[in-house]
């Protein structure tokens, strides 16, 4: 296992009248239709909800690139930095590729 003499171990266990009882209420419930994570998700629409209604009310910023729809174009390799962006604040952002350390920079006004 590894264990050096001398080093702490911590154990924790259940009983197995825990276990059991665990073990029949899964499977009721299986029988019963599922368990929970099991169930399909709701999907609601993404722009109803508060946190993206606040940032879709402010319009498109006007240094944001323009987007084509229903088709990904590749950028070009001498993009670097997104402008035009929001945060989850609202405020703006600009989006800043590292490529040299692999680092994906997030920085608005007040902070970078």
């Amino acid at each position: 296992v590894g264990i050096k003499n001398g080093a702490k171990v911590l154990l924790i266990g259940s009983s197995e009248a825990d276990i059991a009882a665990a073990t029949a209420k899964t499977a009721s419930s299986g029988a019963a239709g599922g368990l929970a994570w099991d169930e399909p998700k709701q999907d609601e629409d993404i722009t109803k909800q508060p946190q993206h209604s606040k940032i879709i009310g402010k319009g498109v910023p006007e240094e944001a690139m323009p987007g084509i729809a229903d088709r990904q174009v590749p950028l070009p390799d001498t993009l670097n930095n997104f402008n035009g962006l929001y945060s989850s604040q609202g405020s703006k952002v600009r989006l800043t590729f590292k490529p040299e350390s692999q680092q994906l920079w997030i920085a608005s006004n007040t902070t970078t």
